[in-house]
């Protein structure tokens, strides 16, 4: 079941992207049913997402909401930055802010008065793009929120003092678990453990100085081990060869 949320401050719209959502995603496939979390105002959808830090996979958006000084625009930003992967939809009954939304990453934009047209068009591509993105989301416990992490975003984890720090180009999420066991989470060949104390993502490394240390962004290097500096070498000339 895909977890879809819908903000818009008008309740026939909502009804109506609600009852276009639900039959996009209710045929005849009991798994992918939609019930949708729905949202009045941006204020109650950001504060939703900062209570629970709960990830949605599709988030459709009106773009204007009366009466608040956040917009559509300001949700997708503040989603892009705590969830890459989520999918946005824009929904507006005026073509002209179409130009806007592109400061952000979205998935599609619709016009109001073509809902029943556009909407399952939309949802289908969004949903391609979750499945092909199915199996590289990582969920992180954080206190008593749940983060989900793309492990494409991952730029390295650090190990220090029983915390692993999950470090991404915007953000660091540290967690109560060992690299070894967020490894067999992320299950992907991209990632290499070259430290006692470090993992890397091979696809972020801009830099190898042999058996010595990787450098990613922001020329953070990442130290070598010699006891991990065989294996680490090996699996970086095979990725090297493979792209």
């Amino acid at each position: 079941m895909y977890r879809i949320a819908i903000a818009d401050d008008n309740e026939l719209h909502m009804a109506k992207l609600c009852s276009v959502v639900r039959n996009c995603l209710s045929l005849g496939s009991e798994g992918n049913t939609a019930n949708p979390y729905l949202f009045h105002t941006p204020e109650e959808i950001l504060r939703y997402i900062e209570n629970t830090g709960f990830a949605f996979d599709i988030i459709i958006l009106d773009i204007h909401f009366s009466g608040s000084k956040h917009n559509g625009i300001s949700i997708a930003e503040h989603v892009n930055f705590i969830c890459p992967s989520c999918e946005i939809i824009y929904v507006s009954g005026n073509i002209n802010l179409i130009k806007d939304i592109y400061k952000t990453e979205h998935t599609y934009f619709v016009l109001k008065s073509e809902v029943n047209e556009k909407i399952p068009l939309a949802i289908d591509k969004a949903v391609k793009n979750i499945e092909k993105n199915r199996g590289k989301s990582l969920l992180l416990p954080v206190k008593e929120k749940m983060y989900v992490v793309n492990t494409n975003e991952i730029l390295y984890l650090d190990h220090s003092n029983r915390i692993t720090t999950v470090v991404l180009a915007n953000k660091k999420i540290p967690v109560y678990e060992s690299i070894e066991k967020l490894l067999l989470k992320i299950n992907s060949d991209l990632f290499v453990h070259c430290h006692k104390s470090y993992a890397v993502n091979l696809s972020s490394v801009l830099d190898y100085k042999t058996k010595t240390h990787f450098t990613v962004q922001d020329e953070i290097t990442i130290p070598i081990s010699r006891s991990f500096a065989q294996t680490a070498h090996a699996r970086f000339m095979k990725f090297m060869g493979e792209i």
